[in-house]
């Protein structure tokens, strides 16, 4: 049973769905992430995306995340993720939208997010796909950061090009790779900047 690592929720356990459908990003994995976000996630907005029980969304509110908006069609799994942040006290920061992932991003109107994370079945990973969505979406601009998790499978490396992304970093655990991923035209621009001085 997971628990939130660290922050204003640190220890709470999380209720997970039973079955193999729902599988909650490892403490491992969360830990490793976190630690990489850690001073700059204080106030920024998140979409959670596949949220399941909403480990994720739910230990970025706890380290002092502005919002977080869940994204999940499960029944069960929003059962839970409805239960764990009520559990939590976490409702007031959190929207939990009960839909598939596509059509959201194809069809759904909102603000621009700080963070996106990712965390699909990983025998339905489609990266291109995934990160030509969000880029389609309303909910990215040039300064949205986006964290896909993925099976090691489906290997993505750093300077990796995909719609109007590229990957800046890459972290491998076990089954799991974690893709770190940025607008082309921030880098260009920083690019730009650097070759100025």
């Amino acid at each position: 049973m997971p628990r939130i690592i660290t922050g204003l929720y640190k220890g709470k356990l999380l209720e997970t769905p039973e079955g193999w459908e729902v599988r909650p990003t490892s403490d491992r994995v969360r830990t490793s992430v976190f630690n990489i976000l850690h001073s700059w996630l204080p106030g920024k907005t998140v979409l959670d995306l596949y949220a399941g029980c909403g480990a994720i969304g739910l230990e970025c509110l706890s380290r002092g995340a502005k919002h977080v908006t869940f994204v999940e069609r499960a029944p069960e799994a929003l059962r839970v993720l409805e239960a764990n942040a009520k559990r939590l006290g976490a409702t007031s920061n959190a929207l939990i939208w009960r839909a598939d992932v596509w059509d959201v991003l194809k069809g759904a109107k909102g603000s621009p997010m700080d963070l996106i994370y990712a965390d699909p079945p990983y025998r339905e990973v489609d990266m291109e796909r995934l990160l030509a969505s969000i880029d389609a979406s309303s909910f990215a601009n040039d300064d949205t950061i986006v964290i896909i998790e993925h099976d090691y499978s489906v290997k993505c490396e750093k300077g990796t090009e995909i719609a109007s992304w590229r990957c800046y970093r890459t972290n491998d655990y076990g089954k799991a790779q974690v893709s770190f991923f940025g607008r082309t035209a921030s880098f260009s621009q920083e690019e730009e900047e650097n070759e100025k001085q």
